[in-house]
């Protein structure tokens, strides 16, 4: 683990079920992240991203999981650690926005109880201290009128309004690791870009450190310092950003690139691509590539073993792909 690097993901596999019967959902994932960085993890429904993030905060069930590798959050193993210390960190120096806040936040609760809980655990604050600090947390998260919101259920808020409360439980006490987990994935285009605002000042502002996770590509683009793409339980590509969007290597990244849009040429509208084939059942592991079935590279040579994440920092920049046959189409998706 690098001096600058808050988060070092290494070799993390995770599977759940029987030993004869487990499904796969993460396989030799690594990943490192700068401090004061924020990487994008990206990928379609189904391919691991949400079990690495609930792997990090330790909140993996104990009974039918089984995972192996390290976690290493400032040079501590986070998989070695008790469940006594895992609490003292989570919420404290590691925190997270979860997918949807209205089953995330608990109904019979007013908003201030539920920020305070944070508080009252890593902070000792309460009474009218962390009903202060409550309200303070609210004004920066842009929520109006704190004084009365702070002594609402969360049923009386707009989707827009929830996920702002999420955002402040998760900044309360000033975590250094900020985990967002499809954090706009249920509110329309306006909500989303204030939500990303509001992120992108609070990063600043605080020197967050963040993994966001998304199967937006739109808006990775616009808050990751870093990419990294899932398939199948499997990172294939990690680049910085605009690396990534300029280049993709891996054919599963340039058809996501290619599919977010129509292509036109000559007047004549065109087909949105769609990338051939289906997702492989986690029943059903093969011991090479994932995206083998699908590939329009494909060799034989795909399907006997998993190819490992390789590249060469000095000829492109961090650029990180797990392919045998790598490369960049004649025309770069921007």
């Amino acid at each position: 683990m690098t001096g600058d690097s808050i988060l070092d993901i290494r070799n993390l596999s995770v599977g759940f079920g029987k030993a004869e019967e487990r499904i796969l959902a993460v396989q030799n994932l690594s990943l490192t992240l700068k401090r004061g960085q924020t990487l994008g993890l990206v990928g379609e429904s189904g391919c691991g991203k949400s079990v690495t993030s609930l792997a990090v905060m330790g909140l993996l069930p104990a009974k039918g999981c089984w995972r192996e590798g390290k976690i290493l959050f400032n040079g501590q193993d986070l998989l070695s650690l008790p469940e006594k210390e895992m609490n003292d960190i989570r919420g404290r120096k590691i925190s997270m926005i979860f997918q949807e806040p209205m089953t995330s936040l608990n109904p019979v609760f007013t908003i201030g109880y539920q920020i305070g809980e944070a508080l009252r655990i890593h902070q000792g604050l309460r009474g009218p201290k962390a009903r202060e600090e409550c309200l303070k947390i609210l004004d920066i998260v842009g929520i109006p009128e704190p004084e009365r919101v702070i002594d609402d259920y969360p049923h009386k808020l707009s989707g827009g309004m929830r996920q702002r409360v999420m955002i402040a439980m998760a900044v309360s006490c000033k975590a250094t690791l900020l985990i967002a987990d499809e954090p706009t994935t249920a509110l329309d285009v306006t909500i989303q870009a204030l939500i990303l605002d509001l992120l992108k000042t609070l990063k600043k502002r605080g020197n967050l450190t963040m993994l966001f996770i998304s199967h937006d590509l739109g808006i990775i683009a616009e808050v990751a310092d870093e990419v990294a793409v899932m398939y199948a339980g499997v990172v294939v590509e990690k680049a910085p950003v605009e690396e990534l969007y300029r280049r993709p290597l891996h054919p599963y990244t340039y058809g996501l690139m290619r599919a977010r849009k129509a292509e036109s040429g000559g007047g004549e509208k065109r087909r949105l691509y769609s990338i051939p084939g289906l997702v492989p059942s986690p029943y059903e592991r093969r011991p090479g590539c994932p995206f083998a079935e699908r590939c329009f590279r494909r060799t034989g040579a795909c399907t006997e073993s998993l190819p490992p994440l390789a590249g060469t920092d000095a000829q492109n920049g961090g650029h990180l792909v797990r392919c045998l046959r790598p490369g960049p189409e004649e025309e770069p998706y921007v």
